[in-house]
């Protein structure tokens, strides 16, 4: 099954070879919309568990460094749909919410992250709430930094380079990552 996503193919295929040879660890996707890229992933890697987070009732509020989506964008679904795209993987947990209040990994170690939340907040309080259980050798993407239509994550981006005084990589072109 193929769903819908927003997520470039280069950066799914990108993330799919880092899981591959890719420290051991559970794999959180925030910002999940219909599942696409986060269905692509568990299923090419059934040894893992992966946790995708989303509000499922669009984005949340923005703030004056967002300069595309508002409220509401990307809310044309809903979590029972997404549940039943997900119905055949066993190693998917999806949780509905406002991240990083939803979270319901505890302290399990993470392997990777993929940020895909397109405004300056969600990305730096995701960024923020998950560094710490990064894995040595571990990831945690930016889908959106550098994105014309999402210079508030590339902003959140920036500033949490700053915090954590590393400088971002880039895999498959503009897929920005932070690398334990």
């Amino acid at each position: 099954m193929e769903l819908e996503h927003s997520t470039c193919n280069h950066k799914i295929h990108n993330m799919s070879r880092f899981l591959s040879e890719g420290p051991a660890g559970i794999v959180i996707e925030v910002g999940v919309w219909k599942g696409g890229s986060l269905r692509y992933l568990a299923g090419a890697h059934p040894q893992r568990v992966f946790y995708g987070f989303d509000t499922f009732e669009g984005m949340p509020e923005t703030c004056e460094l967002d300069n595309h989506h508002r409220p509401g964008d990307f809310g044309n679904t809903s979590f029972e749909e997404v549940q039943r795209n997900f119905a055949d993987l066993k190693n998917v947990v999806l949780t509905k919410g406002l991240f990083p209040g939803s979270d319901v990994t505890g302290d399990q170690p993470i392997a990777m992250v993929h940020c895909d939340v397109d405004i300056y907040v969600s990305t730096l309080n995701t960024f923020r709430h998950l560094w710490n259980r990064i894995v040595p050798g571990g990831r945690m993407y930016c889908d959106d930094a550098f994105q014309a239509t999402c210079e508030g994550a590339t902003l959140a981006l920036c500033q949490f380079a700053t915090e954590i005084k590393r400088i971002p990589q880039f895999d498959a072109g503009t897929h920005a990552a932070f690398c334990k």
